[in-house]
């Protein structure tokens, strides 16, 4: 016997062949007509438990011992319903030999792989009638693609009846066929990376559907898409190549979250004020020029995102989103920033950087709620004062200014953990800033720093930006950030090669290019 591998007989008793008990005759019967019937033998059938890291789990969770695993059973594989992400990733599947027998679990209810090529394995999958989620995010290589690879997976997953979440990100498929229909159980359709042009109408059977994300596929065009899922509360159309927004988007009046994001849309429709449940609101890196009216409407908006358009005012009635927390109107075209945004006192998360005037309103100050802020334009010349009362910041970005230095009272913004300054002129740094103690990132590129506080060095960073400065040394007490991962050095004028740096424990990521440093000395 292989010990590698086990044999695990079962025994099934035949219907037809075995009794339970032996039978007389119910009559005489003549000498020569009787026959002697040799007992059926009983029927096995036999697996053979493989060594693999999905078995050796099973046996570890079930036997309480992972070398145990040529001991399992068939109704030891039935007890296990979920392998989710943490699950996957504690065991370490990373190939299609890793779950060669996944087919056993036949109560599997849960399956997550990332990155975990399973075109040897669709089959064994396509067996799996009990899950409910499924991820095989990224799981066909391009290589396997142009096998319709893609393909087969596709059908493979449609065939899945009891499936509530199934997300297929990134699997070169470019066709969703009509029994998706099949599916009447999904909540949630992952389809984002990939180059689908279009959905059957079948989708619109799919009754319980509420999430569809279709970012980065190239559905540009969703008039006849938006009657097919009137359900759906989460709508993700980002990167898909729109150009115009139907009016016909008006008649999804259960979407709470729509991300429009990084098309080419130059209208936005005034049916967009139907949608009273709107909460989330991404618009940004579009073409708008102007806004309806009818936005204003949106009373429960919570997220509106118009970075990076063509806007060059906002209507006063933004002040009536009053349930407003996060809005971002940085990279338009403003030359200040309007003046209803000072209104909205319940902001927690503001952007409204690169515009072009040289002044920060006082009225920055009051909106004390702000946790995160983006704030910046070519006109400003010093550290606008209105920041440092804003104790509760957490992140903080001031970049494109023309400010040469920061106050001592940054400092007073204990509760940041990320600054960043890139793209301005700074020259100095305060030694205050060893006080935010809870600093985690330090972004400083871009300016005009030939030295840094040596109080800088004794911050708990994880990630410190200096690149593109004009720093020519380090001082020794760089070399003892236990915290820091990743230090980018790149286009500065360093001499000699810090290797010291190296000795960092937890440093996984070091830029050194376009620096003074002879080859021969790294």
């Amino acid at each position: 016997m292989n010990n590698a591998k086990w044999k695990v007989a079962i025994l099934l008793l035949s219907l037809a062949g075995v009794s339970g008990c032996a039978t007389q005759p119910t009559g005489p019967v003549k000498q020569a007509e009787a026959s002697h019937v040799e007992p059926e033998h009983p029927q096995y059938v036999s697996i053979e438990v493989e060594d693999n890291k999905l078995n050796r789990y099973i046996a570890h969770v079930i036997l309480g011992n992972a070398e145990a695993y040529e001991h399992l059973r068939p109704e030891h594989f039935a007890q296990i319903d979920n392998l989710g992400a943490e699950v996957t990733k504690a065991i370490g599947i990373s190939t299609a030999e890793d779950i060669s027998q996944i087919d056993l679990l036949v109560n599997l209810k849960t399956l997550y792989l990332e990155r975990v090529e399973v075109t040897e394995v669709l089959d064994k999958i396509s067996k799996l009638q009990n899950l409910q989620h499924l991820s095989l995010r990224s799981a066909i290589r391009e290589a396997n693609a142009a096998l319709d690879t893609g393909t087969n997976l596709i059908e493979t997953v449609v065939n899945l009846p009891n499936l509530r979440y199934l997300d297929i990100q990134d699997n070169h498929i470019d066709e969703i066929p009509a029994q998706i229909a099949n599916l009447t159980n999904l909540h949630t359709l992952k389809l984002n990376h990939n180059p689908i042009s279009e959905l059957p109408n079948e989708i619109s059977e799919l009754e319980n559907l509420q999430v569809l994300q279709l970012a980065f596929t190239d559905i540009a065009d969703i008039s006849s898409l938006v009657f097919n899922i009137p359900n759906v509360k989460e709508l993700s159309l980002y990167s898909t190549n729109i150009t115009d927004l139907p009016t016909g988007i008006g008649t999804l009046t259960n979407l709470v979250d729509l991300d429009l994001g990084v098309n080419a849309i130059e209208v936005l429709p005034s049916e967009v004020g139907n949608l009273n449940d709107l909460k989330h609101l991404r618009l940004t890196s579009n073409k708008l020029t102007t806004l309806p009216e009818e936005l204003w409407s949106l009373i429960d908006l919570e997220t509106l995102d118009l970075r990076f358009n063509d806007l060059t005012e906002i209507s006063p009635q933004l002040n009536e989103l009053t349930n407003l927390t996060n809005l971002y109107l940085g990279g338009n075209s403003f030359v200040v920033v309007p003046e209803a945004v000072w209104e909205l006192t319940q902001l927690e998360s503001l952007d409204v950087g690169l515009y072009s005037s040289a002044e920060v309103p006082s009225q920055l100050s009051a909106l004390t709620n702000l946790k995160t802020l983006v704030i910046g334009g070519i006109g400003i010349t010093e550290f606008p004062s209105e920041i440092l009362e804003l104790t509760q910041l957490t992140g903080l970005e001031l970049a494109v200014t023309s400010i040469t230095e920061l106050p001592a009272e940054i400092g007073n913004l204990t509760e940041l953990e990320y600054l960043i300054l890139h793209f301005n002129e700074l020259e100095t740094i305060p030694p205050q800033i060893n006080q935010l103690a809870k600093l985690e990132v330090l972004d400083l590129s871009y300016n005009n720093i030939k030295e840094l506080p040596d109080s800088l060095w004794k911050m708990p960073l994880k990630r410190l930006d200096l690149s593109d400065n004009e720093i020519a040394s380090l001082p020794e007490e760089a070399y003892y950030l236990p915290t820091l991962e990743f230090i980018n050095l790149e286009r500065n004028h360093l001499t000699t090669f810090p290797k010291e740096i190296e000795q960092l424990p937890n440093l996984k990521y070091f830029y050194l290019d376009g620096n003074l440093i002879e080859t021969e000395d790294i």
